[in-house]
């Protein structure tokens, strides 16, 4: 909208160029932004990362949970393996409690205290 008093145009430019003076986008405001991506972009690498591992975590341990059910079941339906008698006790399935809980990671070295309990079973 131009305004017109007795022949006289106001300059506008003056006001367009005092609301470009108002936010100058410096050298340091550039630096600044880039130093603020530079250190948030390992950080979000990071976060990335945990939750990957978390996942990977809940997963594996689902998949040796149906794994030891998968197992569990053809175990439980046959009675000649572990017999319950109570003379014998060769035959009978004893489970021990543990000292320490035992981490469900793949490793095996949470079960060395417990080796002298094991027994080896037969199709018998």
């Amino acid at each position: 909208m131009v305004w017109v008093t007795a022949g006289i145009i106001p300059d506008m430019s003056k006001s367009v160029r005092s609301a470009r003076e108002g936010f100058k986008f410096t050298i340091r405001l550039k630096l600044l932004l880039l130093s603020i991506v530079i250190l948030v972009i390992p950080y979000i690498g990071y976060e990335y990362m945990r939750e990957l591992e978390r996942n990977l975590r809940v997963n594996l341990e689902t998949s040796l949970v149906d794994a030891a059910r998968a197992i569990a079941g053809p175990l439980h339906e046959n009675y000649q393996l572990f017999p319950y008698v109570q003379s014998d006790t060769q035959k009978t399935l004893f489970i021990h409690n543990l000292d320490t809980p035992v981490q469900v990671d793949g490793y095996t070295d949470d079960w060395i205290n417990y080796q002298d309990w094991m027994d080896t079973y037969n199709d018998g």
